[in-house]
């Protein structure tokens, strides 16, 4: 990644956050601003967007609970379940291009429609000049981060009047292409399809698109500002109810291939996602070396941290992890994300920004941010990141 710019401001992670003993935890934890869904829609497979719609809202086959009634149609469930051959239909699948997956575009739309359908459009533009627009996938990678010591990850900022555009710079993919360059291109394929393919399997939905998606907009607010992201839904225990009803569907591999270290990452990255909505609930299926369903578990978020091993991850005696510490160095880092870029934005002109965090093993990630004067962003980012009519809501 070259530019010409000047290093801006430069930080330790561990140095944002100054205090992160016990207490300091568990007082953030206290305080941390709750995700509230805002709004929500089904994206229909030509892009066309239908808002307060759950058409495409996926309800889960499998009941999360504990009845009888509910067991014994559980255990049947499962039974057609297990055995099923993920890899079927596979020779069709054609993976999504970086661009699409991490395109704003989405959230901007978002955005658009609850400013225009809001009972007081004025407020909401003003909240919209203290507010951080992102997306789940970039704030993941954000959260992450203490646990990614050996890799170094890059992000996008624009500032406007008091407005932050916060997007993953997918152009500098470093940690997906060493996370699978030890892997065939047949097995990524496979690997990103099978994940499909149970979602499929264990869900069932009323859209009359079956390749529609759904999708939700989420507020949390800061003392002094909002983080506005969207996130897409794999499904929901109960079409009816709110983001508690929320599902995340991941798929794991089972038998030696099993490891501890691989288990642990993959319930962490469960549990942070789901955390990030206000989920609950996490659904995993597990796969032999062949793709197929060996077993099925479901998981709570409250019960999922007793279930990780942190020192697997990030075997460092300089500081001792918890999914509490890892969700509160989060909070920090976007509070300081956002005030930093305000406070290095002249009179809310529009500044671009690189947050560059850069691997330091097994401590925490040197963080910089670079202000530039020249364009940052490819043509490819322009037209997502600055769109028409969110400059002229701002004025």
């Amino acid at each position: 990644m070259t530019c010409s710019s000047s290093i801006s401001t430069y930080v330790q992670l561990d140095d944002i956050v100054s205090k992160c003993d016990d207490s300091w935890v568990t007082k953030q934890v206290n305080s941390e601003p709750a995700p509230s869904e805002v709004l929500h829609y089904t994206k229909k497979s030509d892009g066309s967007k239908c808002y307060d719609d759950k058409s495409g809202l996926k309800v889960l086959k499998i009941p999360i609970g504990r009845t009888k009634g509910k067991e014994r149609k559980n255990r049947k469930t499962k039974t057609n379940i297990i055995g099923a051959d993920l890899s079927i239909g596979a020779g069709s699948f054609l993976k999504r291009e970086n661009k699409d997956v991490f395109s704003l575009q989405d959230v901007f739309d978002a955005v658009e429609h609850l400013v225009e359908t809001s009972a007081n459009k004025e407020k909401e533009k003003l909240r919209l000049q203290r507010s951080i627009i992102s997306t789940r996938r970039t704030l993941l990678k954000l959260m992450l981060l203490p646990v990614n010591t050996c890799k170094s990850f890059a992000f996008d900022i624009i500032s406007y009047k008091g407005l932050i555009i916060l997007n993953y710079d997918w152009d500098d993919v470093q940690d997906l292409t060493q996370s699978l360059q030890n892997f065939s291109l047949e097995t990524q394929r496979l690997q990103q399809y099978s994940g499909f393919a149970f979602e499929d399997l264990v869900t069932e939905s009323s859209a009359a698109d079956q390749a529609s998606e759904y999708y939700s907009l989420f507020r949390s607010e800061y003392s002094n500002f909002d983080l506005l992201f969207s996130a897409e839904i794999d499904a929901a225990t109960d079409i009816k109810g709110g983001p508690s009803n929320y599902v995340e569907l991941k798929t794991h591999s089972d038998g030696c291939a099993r490891s501890p270290v691989s288990i642990s990452r993959k319930f962490l990255h469960s549990w942070c996602q789901t955390k990030l909505v206000a989920g609950k609930h996490v659904v995993i299926g597990f796969r032999s070396k062949d793709y197929k369903i060996t077993s099925v578990k479901a998981y709570s978020t409250s019960d999922l941290p007793n279930s990780i091993s942190l020192s697997l991850l990030r075997p460092s005696p300089l500081d001792t992890l918890s999914c509490n510490k890892i969700k509160a160095k989060y909070h920090h880092l976007v509070s300081w994300i956002y005030q930093t870029a305000l406070s290095l934005s002249r009179d809310g002109e529009l500044r671009q920004f690189k947050l560059v965090c850069n691997a330091d093993h097994n401590e925490d990630h040197s963080i910089s941010l670079i202000a530039s004067e020249t364009d940052l962003f490819s043509t490819k980012h322009k037209p997502a990141l600055t769109p028409n009519w969110l400059k002229d809501y701002l004025g």
